[in-house]
């Protein structure tokens, strides 16, 4: 076999081509690669749809219950340690110790919990909710709210007794104190989106 040299760059860029393009066309009896199997479907929602999505962004959890609110659910201190998207609310007596904890949560975390042992699908303040238990804490003294307020954003509201000493607590009494404070806050919350 005789091989020509070009005579010009552009001639032998052609011929580096038509080169290459044999080569390459020796490797087509590789079979191609075995098909992917699709995801599976998302697993439909236990949750209803939330009337809006909440904007967030400025929001300071501390700030969702104002001074006559506080006073009136007796609380004594509260804070955030420095994390404005947390605040805990406590009443602390010589008789008895509780409180409530409130906060943005991961996203997704209320259609997990929906799926969970012992967990009420509920609304708050118009927005789907769940009610539900700490895997921590006695359910006989506390109660969790996990709120849906945007397609990535979930509040939390959590209410603990964590001396177990009111007389008489249940679960249902704890998502009472819960409730009454998660729709206080969701309630304040939709005011600022705005």
């Amino acid at each position: 076999m005789t091989v020509r040299t070009a005579s010009t760059p552009r001639a032998a860029l052609a011929a580096l081509a038509t080169l290459l393009a044999l080569t390459l066309a020796g490797c087509g009896d590789t079979p191609p690669a075995p098909a992917r199997e699709p995801d599976p479907p998302p697993r439909p929602s236990l949750l209803p749809p939330r009337p809006a999505d909440l904007n967030v962004d400025q929001a300071v959890v501390c700030e969702l219950l104002t001074h006559d609110q506080r006073t009136q659910l007796k609380i004594d201190s509260f804070g955030a340690a420095n994390d404005p998207k947390m605040c805990g609310w406590s009443v602390g007596s010589q008789a008895q110790s509780y409180g409530w904890n409130a906060g943005f949560d991961r996203p997704k975390r209320s259609e997990q919990a929906a799926r969970g042992t012992g967990a009420k699908v509920v609304q708050v303040a118009g927005f789907p909710a769940v009610q539900t238990s700490s895997s921590v804490f006695d359910p006989n003294y506390g109660c969790i709210y996990i709120i849906d307020i945007a397609p990535d954003q979930d509040f939390s509201v959590a209410y603990f007794n964590d001396g177990k000493d009111i007389p008489g607590m249940t679960h249902e009494k704890a998502c009472q104190q819960a409730a009454m404070v998660a729709e206080l806050t969701v309630a304040n919350l939709k005011s600022q989106a705005r």
